[in-house]
């Protein structure tokens, strides 16, 4: 799990994480998103963001 609200963050690499469950990112100035290597990843929030990208295309349903 991984907690990174509020912290003004421009970017942000996730991509070796593959264990990564949980992801909190919301309220920064994040333009881009990769998580389509986190495969375990459930819960995503990335709310208030500047995102144009957002890759979740290896994410299971």
């Amino acid at each position: 799990e991984l907690v990174c609200d509020a912290n003004q963050l421009t970017s942000l690499n996730v991509s070796t994480n593959t264990a990564l469950t949980k992801l909190g990112c919301g309220s920064n100035r994040l333009t881009s998103l990769n998580v389509s290597n986190c495969t375990a990843l459930t819960e995503l929030w990335c709310h208030n963001n500047q995102l144009t990208i957002l890759d979740v295309s290896r994410i299971p349903p």
